[in-house]
């Protein structure tokens, strides 16, 4: 199949007429059909036992739904009836939180997932990302309203610096499935594109007595996002948030994301050396043998185990699959462990690092995302966000965002380990030996590769952004400077007679990465004083 798959996720309000909104599932309908919408998730349908004929037919639509309660959650995936559409399974949350269907869309596999996160729901994306460890197959795509930001500065009309209390249920379901907000990392400037605008406030509301407290008004906010995992990055080929010109159908707007799926036998090129070591078996590669000596670091099987069951799908044509490894899984991931925990003492063998290039993406073998894949947990320990409240520096005339230029191809060596070895220690510390990563990492000269389709490549480019941002915070006083690791950007709130610091600070990292980067000025948003974000 060749040609778009467009998705369009949307927190409907409720699909049954209200007293304000009549034929509220044939507007909804017909707004999908006007972006030739291919497959919908939609979030609060407010389904609830004694409703399900809204939603079992819906013409034009197969839909698979969650029933709980007619006034609140409920999710549903609606698939366009001349689709190629073959189901396989699906199951949801008993209390109509998420639901999830795997079924095969032009004869590729897809798991789709549709979330509802309510706000009083702490243990929802806990208990779902458990479920598609095991289950999950082909291309994994979560959808839906989290109730949350992954960036109060960026996603919320008026950041407040607190603490946003399902953000970490959210940034950890995010890191076990190795997941991407993919309008985030699309933009990383965009400061003004939310999903949620509460209802406005009525003249009456408005109107106080004596002694009443005026009613507080929430600020525009980005709830609702799209996430594919790292290595189908590929597909995505745009990610919009349309503005729905019917208002009073909800107060949230969708997100639209369009996949590419490529034409089957494209031209493929092998980068290596040695194209037999490419098509050779890993069990051929021949490790530099030296005495057994235990060090600290080595890989354990359980962290095998955990990578392997975090890459849904990974077809390569460099030795076997992910899915025939998982297959015998407990004998693979112990076979996996002694190989990587031989090549920390030993060194990597031949073959081990090639990649073969195809539809513009690089593919590599099972084995080496496996190990990338640990290594990049291990760093990205040190990565984490902070969940602490922050002080917003209101003071500040200037509101800057850094991001790349362009996306980076490679990076400094020298730049790399320093980076590397400057990351601060953590309790409990994960093992900071990253010998083998930079031996994972091709070299050009003075240059490591970072190839696109690599699972450590989005890591080590948030772990340089991070370096920089830590002498900022040295060299700016009197401003608050965070790293946005999901869309790959510094935000800066800063005075004015400091910029040229900034960009002091700027153009030693050019020289010193080999990487260009981008700042832009953005707005200060003054906060409303009656305001509540």
């Amino acid at each position: 199949m060749a040609g778009p798959l467009k998705l369009i996720t949307w927190n409907t309000c409720g699909i049954r007429d209200t007293a304000d909104v009549q034929q509220k599932k044939e507007m909804i309908c017909q707004w999908l059909n006007e972006q030739q919408a291919s497959v919908a998730f939609l979030q609060e349908t407010h389904i609830g036992i004694n409703n399900v004929k809204h939603v079992e037919d819906i013409h034009g639509w197969k839909a698979f739904y969650s029933v709980h309660h007619p006034r609140s959650k409920g999710v549903a995936i609606l698939i366009k009836n001349d689709l190629p559409f073959e189901y396989i399974k699906h199951d949801m949350d008993p209390t109509g939180s998420y639901i999830v269907l795997i079924c095969k869309l032009y004869s590729k596999c897809f798991t789709l997932v549709n979330v509802y996160n309510h706000a009083d729901e702490h243990k929802v994306l806990q208990c779902l990302s458990e479920y598609l460890y095991q289950t999950a197959k082909g291309v994994l795509i979560v959808a839906g309203d989290f109730n949350t930001v992954l960036n109060p500065d960026l996603d919320r009309e008026y950041p407040t610096g607190n603490t946003e209390p399902l953000r970490p249920y959210l940034e950890d379901f995010i890191s076990s499935l190795m997941l991407v907000d993919i309008w985030g990392q699309n933009n990383p400037y965009e400061r003004d594109s939310f999903t949620r605008f509460p209802w406005k406030i009525s003249k009456q509301q408005i109107k106080k007595t004596p002694g009443q407290k005026k009613t507080k008004r929430r600020g525009a906010s980005r709830l609702d996002m799209v996430f594919m995992q790292r290595n189908e990055l590929w597909l995505a080929e745009s990610c919009e948030i349309p503005k729905v010109p019917r208002h009073n159908i909800s107060d949230h707007h969708p997100v639209v994301l369009s996949l590419c799926l490529p034409k089957p036998n494209n031209t493929t090129t092998v980068l290596s050396n040695d194209p037999t070591a490419c098509s050779s078996g890993i069990k051929n590669m021949v490790i530099e043998k030296r005495p057994y000596k235990r060090i600290p670091g080595e890989i354990s099987e359980a962290e095998v185990l955990k990578a392997l069951m975090s890459l849904v799908e990974y077809e390569t044509p460099l030795g076997e699959n992910v899915q025939t490894i998982k297959i015998n899984k407990e004998q693979k991931s112990q076979e996996l462990k002694e190989l990587f925990n031989t090549m920390i003492r030993g060194g990597i063998p031949k073959g081990f690092t090639d990649s073969v290039k195809e539809n513009g993406r690089y593919y590599f073998r099972a084995e080496y995302m496996i190990l990338a894949t640990i290594l990049l947990r291990r760093m990205e320990k040190f990565l984490q966000p902070s969940f602490k409240s922050k002080p917003m520096k209101m003071s500040c005339k200037l509101f800057i965002i850094v991001s790349f230029r362009s996306t980076p191809k490679k990076i400094k060596r020298d730049y790399l380990r320093q980076a590397l070895k400057s990351l601060k220690r953590i309790h409990p510390s994960p093992p900071r030996d990253f010998k083998i990563l930079e031996k994972l990492l091709p070299s050009t000269g003075q240059y490591k590769e970072l190839r696109e389709g690599c699972p450590l490549t989005p890591t080590l480019l948030t772990m340089a952004l991070k370096h920089l941002a830590c002498a900022l915070k040295n060299d700016l006083k009197e401003s608050v400077v965070d790293v946005c690791h999901h869309r790959k950007c510094i935000t800066i709130y800063m005075n004015t007679v400091q910029y040229h610091i900034l960009n002091q600070n700027i153009n030693k990292f050019q020289l010193q990465s080999g990487i260009s980067l981008l700042p832009k000025v953005g707005q200060v948003w003054k906060r409303r004083r009656n305001s509540n974000s």
